[in-house]
């Protein structure tokens, strides 16, 4: 008899035995992730259930594959389908239309790095705002993100507090994102370049008592009307070629900015536009058509590793057996 082998047997015994152990704790976190995964997805369509006068079995019988569909299809969190689902109905549409903006919005969201949810809200607040079918809001964002130097996460995370002012005034959309491409392409940083054609146009629908003197002096008149007819690029061109048929100084050119535009904000723009209006303008000229930039930016984003690794764990935790 010898102890060394009862040992080396007992460390073998106690490395399958703790391999075992590890095995079966997988495999019970894994049923557990996916028991938990199946509730909560349901509890988010029973939620999107509560919006419409349909009964929850018929709503989950119409509805919960179609979502376990996008969900595998795009890689997205059950849990954040289910919350997009609920916030398109939420936002005034019928679930046949939110089915088709949470394809576009998980479409968009793999190909801008960010999630559904997210993508979701982006979309449905330039639809609301601007009046714009789901693929050009899509399209429009992208192309944003191709000509400037910004991410689809940053314009979402901003373009909730500018947009109704900016919409409200009469600037289009496609120049909106154009203004946001050039600024941000100059160096600009998204956040502080959505907040500063905000005070712009706030300056100019609005104009103070100092800014209208400004116009009279430049013989111009500048307001709401004139940003719905000619635009916001138009606008800015309109004051900036009049000061300088003006003979205005730079120094007499600063003041007479400051004494229109008022908040250090609003100038930061401005003064890129003076700077070098030819970009933007340029820019405007690029934004006049969209088609394709959310299917080409999806197309690069879905042969990545990650994009497969997702696809396969929502896969792998389908609850479609369980609701279909």
């Amino acid at each position: 008899f010898d102890p060394k082998n009862l040992n080396a047997f007992s460390e073998k015994l106690e490395d399958i035995t703790l391999k075992a152990g590890a095995i079966g704790g997988a495999i019970t976190l894994g049923l557990k992730s996916v028991v938990t995964d199946a509730t909560e997805f349901e509890k988010g369509l029973a939620e999107a259930s509560t919006l419409v006068k349909t009964d929850f079995e018929k709503f989950k019988k119409l509805y919960s594959n179609q979502l376990l569909e996008i969900s595998v299809s795009l890689g997205q969190e059950k849990s954040a389908v289910t919350k997009a689902f609920y916030d398109a109905i939420s936002s005034g549409f019928y679930p046949k239309k939110a089915l088709e903006i949470i394809k576009v919005a998980g479409k968009s969201a793999v190909a801008g790095v960010s999630d559904i949810s997210t993508a979701n809200n982006t979309l449905i607040t330039v639809m609301k705002a601007w009046g714009l079918n789901l693929k050009e809001a899509s399209d429009y964002i992208f192309k944003t993100v191709a000509k400037g130097r910004t991410t689809f996460t940053e314009i979402a995370r901003n373009i909730g507090g500018v947009a109704a002012i900016i919409s409200s005034a009469g600037v289009k959309f496609k120049e909106f994102s154009a203004i946001v491409a050039a600024a941000t392409a100059k160096g600009l940083d998204t956040a502080q370049t959505m907040t500063s054609i905000r005070e712009i146009v706030n300056a100019l629908i609005s104009p103070t008592t100092q800014a209208e003197k400004a116009f009279q002096k430049l013989g111009i008149t500048v307001n709401k009307e004139t940003l719905k007819q000619k635009g916001l690029v138009g606008t800015l061109k309109e004051i900036t070629d009049a000061m300088k048929q003006a003979g205005l100084t730079e120094a007499e050119q600063a003041k007479m900015l400051s004494e229109i535009f008022g908040s250090v904000e609003a100038q930061k723009v401005v003064n890129m536009f003076i700077a070098d209006h030819e970009s933007f303008v340029n820019t405007l000229k690029e934004f006049q058509q969209v088609g394709g930039e959310t299917d080409e930016a999806f197309k690069k984003m879905s042969q990545s590793t990650a994009f497969a690794f997702n696809r396969l764990s929502e896969a792998v935790t389908s609850t479609k057996n369980s609701f279909g």
